[in-house]
């Protein structure tokens, strides 16, 4: 929950408006909500006067046309009052979008989950990791993984540090040192290595942004659809590009 505060009004396609006469009295708003959308935002538009608006316990004072907006999710439900005199335009738009999660130092948990990430980047991985398919990576996350991905810096770091320990074995240690060294190399690079490269790159709580299927909300639930049929939505891009005529 957030909120927002303008000395002129927004321009929002807002579906509800009702107005609030204020004389002195405190009047109890209920926060608006849509079952089958995600988010909503309130605006409180002081048309004339002065009125206070009560969020919780952090009270801010609305000027004649000041405009405030409200961020609700699904779930919030504040205790919201206004008080003051004049009147006040409230106004509610509902729709869906990614849950904003507050971003938090990362904690061993989250390196966990980073072990996790590093190693089931690849085909197949469903077979060892078998909950992957019961769960799914937010937007953010999915960004955050992709960008490490592109860079292939734990390819190139993994190579380069095999490479490395392989020559400084058989030159300061021993041939019979290599295969111990290079097994031990790998267990590292996917043990440490690698999620660390992860982890400098995720949101924090990474356990935030995996989510589990049967908890998704309507918006996630189409952005996941839309991963799962990439084509379909190609598809839907070209035929509006290129409508057909008729023509042979």
């Amino acid at each position: 929950m957030e909120y927002r505060l303008y000395s002129s009004r927004r321009e929002e396609r807002f579906e509800s408006k009702k107005n609030i006469i204020l004389s002195g009295q405190k009047k109890s708003i209920e926060p608006e909500h849509k079952e089958d959308h995600d988010k909503t935002t309130m605006g409180f538009l002081c048309v004339r006067g002065y009125a206070v608006l009560t969020i919780e316990k952090e009270s801010v004072m609305l000027k004649e046309g000041y405009h405030l907006l409200l961020d609700l999710e699904k779930d919030d439900a504040p205790e919201l009052a206004l008080l003051g005199e004049g009147e006040v335009l409230i106004e509610s738009v509902f729709y869906d979008g990614p849950e904003m999660i507050p971003e938090e130092k990362g904690t061993l948990d989250d390196f966990a989950a980073c072990i996790k990430i590093a190693n089931s980047r690849f085909r197949g991985s469903g077979f060892i990791f078998r909950d992957l398919k019961d769960i799914w990576y937010d937007q953010a996350l999915q960004k955050a993984v992709k960008k490490v991905e592109k860079t292939y810096i734990t390819f190139i770091a993994g190579l380069a540090g095999l490479g490395a320990l392989a020559f400084l074995a058989m030159e300061y240690l021993g041939k019979e040192t290599v295969i111990p060294v290079i097994i031990a190399w790998i267990l590292l690079d996917f043990l440490i290595i690698n999620p660390f490269i992860y982890f400098t790159a995720v949101p924090k709580p990474v356990k935030a942004h995996i989510k589990k299927i049967h908890d998704l909300s309507e918006y996630e639930k189409k952005v996941r659809e839309k991963e799962k049929n990439p084509s379909d939505e190609r598809a839907q891009k070209i035929l509006k590009k290129y409508k057909w005529t008729g023509r042979n």
